[in-house]
């Protein structure tokens, strides 16, 4: 999935104790608390309206009725707008205040956060949408990566 190195502190401590896990540091760095927080937000909940499906955490009634007034009845592109997403902005902030990575390192600890959050996303929603056919992207746009959530319509 990434390779270990990129978490210098996990490394840290393996070198000093070889039979420490990702579960252990797990188990060292998080509460149980921060481990619900990230199975909701690995396991993201949907809302439905008119048709459209939204992640819930991020489903904005002013944006669906801008979007709505714009694009009319092209629900995908309605969803792909407001499902969208910078990976990088998840974390972005706490990253850079720890200055944890340069800047090669942010690159590759981004795209390997982004593409498993990808993954993630789409194995979850087919699990708990049997029934809807969630399709999950990514994809580069002017240098900024991007994650959109959408249901795949017969056209």
């Amino acid at each position: 999935m990434f390779p270990e190195e990129l978490s210098k502190e996990y490394m840290k401590i393996k070198e000093t104790n070889p039979t420490f896990d990702w579960w252990s540091y797990m188990n060292f760095s998080f509460s149980s608390l921060d481990a619900l927080a990230f199975l909701r937000f690995f396991n993201p909940e949907m809302i439905e309206k008119d048709g459209c499906y939204f992640l819930k955490d991020g489903a904005s009634h002013s944006s669906y009725k801008t979007w709505k007034e714009e694009l009319g009845d092209d629900l995908t592109s309605i969803e792909k707008l407001i499902n969208l997403y910078e990976p990088y902005d998840f974390f972005s902030t706490r990253d850079m205040q720890l200055d944890q990575f340069d800047d090669d390192e942010w690159e590759s600890v981004f795209d390997h956060f982004s593409e498993g959050l990808q993954a993630q996303w789409q194995m979850s929603l087919n699990a708990r949408y049997p029934d809807i056919p969630f399709k999950v992207d990514l994809f580069e746009e002017h240098d900024n990566v991007y994650l959109t959530v959408y249901v795949k319509r017969e056209t």
